[in-house]
């Protein structure tokens, strides 16, 4: 150790040397989104692409359902036809909605856990989770009424505080977007007999994430409020506070995905294409704070930011850019 990080102690190189030595997670971010595009584009393929050009396909069955077999035509025209550039404008969205999921479920599974058998599931990836696991005080398992601990809880309170009003302008936002997709609804734009399957799912599920949403927030702020009342003694007052705010950890993370995904989904009603971009957006951005890549900040403590990137900065200008490209090609392709 050079005579600039002297001041480090071994235990916070071991510290850090935990997280830095956990896998990449650019790789199981793939795994995960290739699992749900491959579900989501097969499903897609069938309905977007196959029944649409082909509604024979079914005619057994519907034959063995006894549904009226001309009925049942004019639904899938009805429902499912689209014109074959905003096919492939879809299939796109899709692939990348599957790439934003597939993000949140390598994060949701990275959670340090306690318990040795739990543990042994987490994915053991370089996550914001983790990396706060390892190294934030407050989220240690245990507090006890140590001057220290005491000086974590009264932090606790004023994450409390900061955090309400922020929780109060994201439920606003939420139930924003859920007024702006009941509009939809009340419209006269789906009474016209060219709405489809794909606006009608796109639209309930963008309105039951900003719900689901608007829900995990109202819970995160009464956890957050409970925080301030007055204990019996210090020790009761610590066990308590920790456990309400441990309590918000995952409702806020749950309601922060919800909420931009009905954001994205709202978007995708109007433009795929933009969609499409506000999600490359989302990851592009968001990569940095869920997934940090911390070596060019850990210098002293000996590790090398001469390491190659785990992902390329082109790779996000593809990713911005192939939507547009996409619908491009498909104009030229159709028009």
């Amino acid at each position: 150790m050079n005579k600039n990080n002297e001041h480090i102690s071994t235990e916070d190189i071991a510290l850090l040397s935990r997280y830095m030595e956990l896998e990449d997670p650019v790789k199981q971010v793939f795994r995960c989104s290739l699992v749900l595009i491959f579900v989501s584009a097969l499903a897609y393929f069938l309905l977007g692409f196959l029944l649409p050009d082909n509604p024979e396909l079914l005619k057994p069955l519907v034959v063995e359902l006894q549904i009226d077999y001309k009925t049942y035509e004019a639904g899938v025209k009805r429902f499912l036809e689209v014109p074959d550039e905003q096919r492939w404008n879809r299939l796109t969205m899709l692939c990348y909605l599957s790439l934003y999921c597939g993000m949140w479920w390598a994060y949701f599974a990275s959670k340090v856990s306690n318990d040795e058998e739990v543990e042994k599931k987490r994915l053991k990836i370089q996550t914001l989770r983790r990396l706060l696991g390892y190294t934030a005080k407050q989220w240690q398992p245990q507090i006890t009424n140590s001057t220290e601990d005491n000086e974590v809880v009264e932090t606790f309170r004023r994450k409390g505080t900061a955090g309400m009003e922020v929780i109060a302008i994201l439920m606003a936002v939420s139930i924003l977007i859920f007024d702006q997709i009941s509009n939809i609804w009340m419209s006269s734009e789906l009474s016209d007999a060219n709405f489809s399957l794909w606006q009608y799912s796109i639209l309930w599920v963008g309105m039951s994430c900003a719900v689901v949403s608007f829900i995990c927030f109202m819970m995160c702020v009464d956890a957050l409020d409970t925080m301030f009342n007055s204990f019996s003694s210090s020790p009761v007052r610590n066990v308590l506070v920790k456990y309400f705010y441990d309590y918000t950890i995952n409702p806020r993370y749950v309601a922060t995905a919800t909420m931009l995904l009905s954001i994205i989904l709202l978007l995708g009603y109007h433009s795929e294409v933009l969609a499409s971009m506000a999600v490359a957006v989302t990851i592009w951005v968001g990569s940095k704070l869920w997934f940090p890549d911390i070596r060019d900040y850990a210098v002293e403590f000996g590790y090398s930011n001469e390491v190659t990137r785990r992902v390329n900065f082109r790779w996000y200008y593809i990713l911005l850019l192939l939507p547009l490209a996409v619908k491009a090609t498909t104009y030229l392709l159709y028009a």
